[in-house]
């Protein structure tokens, strides 16, 4: 029994510490939708500690946004909502705005329900990630790309016409 309760503990230990060092958040709810747990990149992408909050208020609680960044996100489809009902969901983007600043961050979260060995499920957990420089590097990109096609292409010069 010792060596048992030893091995748990080595083993909730590790799994600490791999939460602790992930640059990526994460988040863990129960079937009511309270916080179990989050890792200090999940506090700082979003500009604070978790909140307990009904689900249905995550998008106004944490000023999640769609893409466009026009509206709040609809709560039920938020993928840490999704993942508490038993969906589960890849690279879902969502916006948001930390407190204190202006600019819209864009994120992406991937979220699976939380399963006992047994395959009840528990909860939800979200995998997130700011992916901001990300898309601004690869819209800069597109726009160079296009202003390059755009000067072979000049009509005006006759060179390429």
């Amino acid at each position: 029994a010792e060596a048992a309760l030893e091995d748990l503990r080595h083993r909730s230990e590790v799994l600490n510490s791999v939460l602790l060092s992930m640059s990526d958040g994460v988040a863990v709810v129960d079937l009511a939708g309270r916080f179990l747990h989050t890792n200090p990149a999940a506090d700082a992408l979003l500009g604070r500690p978790h909140v307990d909050t009904e689900p249905s208020r995550w998008s106004a609680e944490f000023e999640f946004l769609t893409p466009d960044g026009g509206q709040l996100y609809p709560p039920e489809e938020l993928p840490l909502a999704r993942a508490m009902r038993g969906e589960s969901s890849d690279d879902v983007p969502v916006m948001v705005r930390r407190p204190g600043e202006t600019a819209l961050r864009q994120l992406e979260g991937s979220g699976r329900p939380l399963l006992t060995e047994s395959g009840e499920r528990i909860g939800g957990v979200v995998v997130f990630r700011d992916v901001t420089e990300r898309i601004r590097a690869e819209a800069d990109r597109l726009r160079s790309a296009a202003e390059v096609e755009d000067l072979y292409n000049c009509a005006p010069c006759g060179y390429h016409s």
